[in-house]
């Protein structure tokens, strides 16, 4: 299964809403993928991820992780969430497989027919 075949038409939840995480998900949307954001800060603090994913139509939700991760074929990890998380348990339990951010990016970058494409995170404003 090539790295495409993982991210098209399937449902990757993406935990962390930071720059990495919204980069993750506009590579999935790129690709034919449907994410998910999950982050647990409180919404105040992610208005402007928030007013990104909104106007681009992607799920998202803040306050927490709640079982809709649990809904996607598998998760990705931002670098700063810690992997003892309740909802990453029932993942597991549930035989989810998750993987880093960094994975999921090398992966993709390793593929021949990615090799120029640039994934550095822009500002939300744009």
């Amino acid at each position: 299964m090539t790295v495409e075949e993982r991210i098209k038409n399937r449902r990757i939840g993406i935990v962390g809403m930071a720059r990495s995480g919204m980069a993750v998900a506009y590579l999935a949307v790129s690709r034919g993928g449907k994410p998910f954001v999950s982050d647990s800060a409180r919404a105040e603090l992610l208005t402007k991820q928030k007013e990104r994913l909104q106007r681009d139509g992607i799920p998202f939700e803040t306050d927490g992780h709640s079982e809709r991760l649990l809904q996607c074929e598998y998760l990705v990890l931002s670098p700063g969430v810690p992997p003892d998380l309740e909802i990453l348990q029932s993942a597991r339990q549930k035989g989810l497989p998750i993987f880093s951010e960094l994975k999921v990016l090398y992966n993709f970058l390793s593929t021949s027919s990615n090799r120029e494409l640039n994934l550095l995170p822009v500002g939300y404003g744009t």
